[in-house]
Order: structure tokens, then sequence, then C-alpha cells
């Protein structure tokens, strides 16, 4: 108290010992009294062991939680590394295909939980399948306008379309992934998939970064090809 006195407190008596390890303070230990009594000098010099002992095993327990996460972080890079090759190969074949749109689009299928691939654009204010690993069908008004937006703005894009069933709450019955073609702000490639929503990483956004890059050169060929064509139909006319 103000006289100098010590009063018993609602606090009762409290220890803080520090954790600290080499040069690294983790934390610190706190200890309560039960009783209005205090903690005394050879408190500490009994504890002590106790808290350099509980420092050591929390610097052992973090770095092995850093140590598993490094070892599942490359395990990680390596499966992707294998994906990369393996996918930049079959992609690659089908530029050289008699049909390089499908066979292209098909060796993305299962990229981000995808179950089918496609290349649509803008051409002339209107949105175009240039081709995919199968057929697409259901493409709705609602969902023709969020392309086309999603295009237009060159950003990767989640579009989900919810079932408009009476049942509370809301359920994906098809989700929907855009990805623009860094060469040309009119294409882009678009990851299709049903029952649950995309949930891409960093490392699928890098993946898919890649592979628009052969995209848009997929997308030129098909282009020209067509001109010629048309060309040759032309002066056959």
């Amino acid at each position: 108290d103000r006289s100098g006195s010590r009063v018993p407190s609602r606090f009762k008596s409290i220890l803080i010992l520090p954790l600290i390890s080499g040069m690294e303070k983790i934390g610190g230990l706190l200890l309560f009294s039960e009783e209005p009594s205090f903690f005394a000098a050879q408190d500490i010099r009994y504890l002590s062991p106790v808290s350099q002992w509980l420092a050591e095993r929390l610097k052992s327990a973090r770095l092995a939680r850093l140590l598993t996460q490094a070892e599942s972080q490359r395990e990680q890079d390596a499966a992707r590394y294998t994906e990369l090759t393996s996918r930049l190969g079959s992609t690659a074949r089908a530029a050289v295909s008699t049909d390089p749109l499908t066979g292209f689009c098909g060796a993305l299928v299962g990229l981000a939980e995808s179950e089918s691939v496609h290349l649509c654009g803008i051409r002339q204010g209107v949105l175009v399948i240039h081709g995919g690993s199968e057929p697409l069908f259901d493409l709705n008004e609602n969902l023709r306008t969020a392309l086309i937006d999603g295009i237009d703005r060159a950003k990767p894009l989640i579009i989900n379309q919810e079932s408009d069933d009476a049942s509370p709450g809301s359920r994906v019955v098809q989700s929907s992934l855009l990805f623009p073609v860094p060469s040309s702000s009119a294409d882009a490639l678009l990851l299709v998939k049903s029952g649950r929503p995309f949930a891409v990483d960093d490392g699928s956004l890098k993946l898919l970064e890649s592979f628009t890059q052969l995209a848009g050169l997929i997308v030129r060929m098909d282009d020209d090809s067509r001109l010629r064509l048309t060309r040759r139909k032309g002066f056959e006319v």
C-alpha cells in the first residue's frame, strides 16, 4: 500500500521466467501463485533450468515443423515440375498435330483439377470458342456476359454458377477459371469443372501462366490457318 506495507492482491504473486535459446528470445513462462504469498529468489534458481529446457523443446519443435514444411514444399515443387515438363511435351506435340486446338486443350485437362479446358476469345464484340477438349454447350447468357467481361479485364477470374433450387444454402454446380492470354488481349484459357469451385494457389497460377504463352501461339496458328483456307476458297470461286 502507500505506506509501503505488503498487502494481498487479487493477482496474488506472479513469477515470469524468460524462454531463451541461445540468442533467440522465444517467449516467457508465467507462474501464478494461488496463495497470497510471494515468490522468492530461490524459486527462480530452482525453476530456471525448467525454463531453459522448455525453451530448447519449443525451439526443437519449431525447427521440426519448419523442416516438415520445407520437405512438403520441396515435394510439391518436384511434382509441379514433373507435371509441367509432361504437359509441355504434350502441348508441344499437340501444336504440330492435325487439330492443335483440341490436342492442346486435351493436354491441359486435370490442371487445377479441371474437367475440361477450352480456348475462347472475343471477335467483333462476340464471344467465340476457338476449341476445347470437349464441346461446350451449356453457355447461358449470364456466363457469356461474365466471360466477355473477364476477357476484357485481362485478369484471372473465377466464375461460380450456383443452383437455383429452393433449398437453403447455395450449391456450386459448375465453376469456371478464366486466365487471359498475355500475348493477346482478346483471348483467354477457360478451365471448367463441376460440383465445387476452383481453389488455386500461386503454383497453379504460375503453371497456367506458362501454358497461356503457348495458348496464344496456338490461337494465332489457328487464325492463320482459317485465313489461308478462306483465301484459298475465295480464289477457287
